[in-house]
């Protein structure tokens, strides 16, 4: 396992590390974006965000196991996921007029995985970054 070490965070180029702060972070992120929903919107749209943010989580376990599995030739199935979470917000408004749904909060939930994904990018940059003004202060 090869890891670089800088003063502020430690970065993993393990896979299987990587892949669970992934998982991590899109939960974390997915539940701090619907806990927002739900305290500053209001239930309708807590449950929209929610909605959106479980899709994201499904679709990073997917991904994640299509990845693992890629060379076996496994079909993308994470990729019914938006479908099936568009799908079942419409069924949904259909057949609940009291309590309806709202796409565009759905899919700002559900992006929550985009959120953790850029999280560990900057965490690397920023390592990287440290790294490199380290080993010039060292050569002065």
């Amino acid at each position: 396992m090869n890891t670089t070490i800088c003063k502020y965070n430690t970065v993993s180029n393990s896979y299987s590390k990587i892949k669970q702060r992934f998982k991590k972070d899109t939960f974390t992120v997915g539940a701090a974006v619907s806990g927002y929903y739900f305290i500053t919107q209001g239930a309708t749209l807590g449950l929209s965000s929610l909605h959106g943010s479980t899709a994201s989580f499904v679709y990073v376990n997917m991904l994640s196991n299509h990845v693992d599995n890629i060379e076996k030739g496994s079909n993308p199935k994470h990729m019914l996921v938006p479908i099936c979470m568009t799908l079942s917000e419409v069924l949904w408004n259909r057949h609940h007029p009291d309590v309806q749904l709202d796409f565009i909060t759905t899919y700002i939930g559900f992006f929550a995985y985009k959120l953790a994904l850029f999280r560990i990018m900057y965490d690397a940059i920023r390592c990287d970054i440290m790294d490199m003004i380290e080993k010039q202060n060292n050569q002065q």
